[in-house]
Parts: C-alpha cells; structure tokens; sequence
C-alpha cells in the first residue's frame, strides 16, 4: 500500500519527466514515436491521467500516429474501464470520437460523462453542438442553457443556435 507522500512522488515524477515533455514536444509540432512513448508510460500506470489523456487526445487531434502504441481510442476505453466514474475520461473520449467523425459514440461517451457529473458545463457545450449540428435544436438549446447557466464562457453555441433561428432566452427566475 502507497503513501500519500508516494502517490505525490509519483504524480511529480510523471508530470517532470514525462507529461511536461511531452507537451513540450507536442506544442513544438512534434510528433513523433517520444511524444507517445511518453504518454504511454504514464497511462500504463494511472490510466485515467487527465493530463496525459488530454494531451492523447491533442497528438490525436495533430495527425499524431505509432503503430508501435494502441489508439488512443483503446486508451480512451481502457481509461473508462479502470476509472469508470470518471467524468473527464469520458468528456474526453466524446471529443476525441467527435473529431474521428464518430458522433455516435461521441454522443454516448458525452452522456455517460452527464451520469457522473450532470452539471459538467463542457460536457454539456460539446452535447449542444452535436445536437445542433444533428439539427435537434430543441436538445441543443437545452444543452446551451444547461452549460451557460453553469458559466460557460464560449458563446459560439448560442451564435451558432440564433443564426440558426433556434435560440430564445432564457426566462430570469421569479
């Protein structure tokens, strides 16, 4: 059994030695087979690391691929099976599957990330704009009001849903 003093050892040494440089490679447009060799060594250990599933999902997102590593989907998935609770796991792989262009699994990894945390306002942003790509307006907009009530900072959903002809705001509470 760790410490809590181990498990900060640990964090401390995944993040200097490994997340860190390879954002750092990442941010430089690198990316080559250290960028996920270092992201794999990390997500061998904890699998949910928010940090090192962000920056998966930001190499994925680049053109970043190694035939020498899983995909980051498996990674994404074996994340979900280790820590399945986990809302940021699952945020995370609705928006990689979303960029893939897989909005049907975007949109199941999006509600289950709502089941843990019903008031994830990112979650809810990204659900919005699946659903009024999809032209569900209503769903959409419910989703809009959902992450904005929330403080959401982006207003490209609700720009998106008036030019759209689909956005009414919401009434002031009595």
């Amino acid at each position: 059994m760790t410490s809590n003093a181990d498990d900060l050892r640990d964090l401390n040494f995944h993040e200097s030695y490994h997340i860190a440089p390879a954002r750092k490679q990442l941010q430089a447009g690198n990316l080559q087979w250290d960028v996920m060799n270092n992201l794999n060594f990390v997500l061998v250990k904890v699998p949910n690391d928010h940090r090192a599933l962000e920056l998966l999902v930001q190499w994925a997102r680049a053109g970043g691929k190694d035939k020498k590593y899983p995909s980051p989907g498996c990674y994404l998935t074996w994340a979900a099976q280790f820590a399945p609770s986990d809302p940021i796991v699952w945020n995370y792989g609705g928006y990689y599957f979303y960029q893939k262009n897989d909005r049907k699994r975007a949109e199941q990894w999006w509600t289950n990330a709502l089941e843990y945390d019903p008031s994830n306002a990112d979650v809810h942003y990204n659900l919005g704009l699946l659903y009024l790509e999809q032209g569900r307006y209503a769903d959409s907009q419910r989703h809009a009001e959902t992450a904005y009530s929330a403080g959401y900072p982006l207003p490209g959903l609700r720009d998106k849903l008036r030019k759209a002809g689909h956005w009414t705001d919401p009434q002031p509470a009595r």
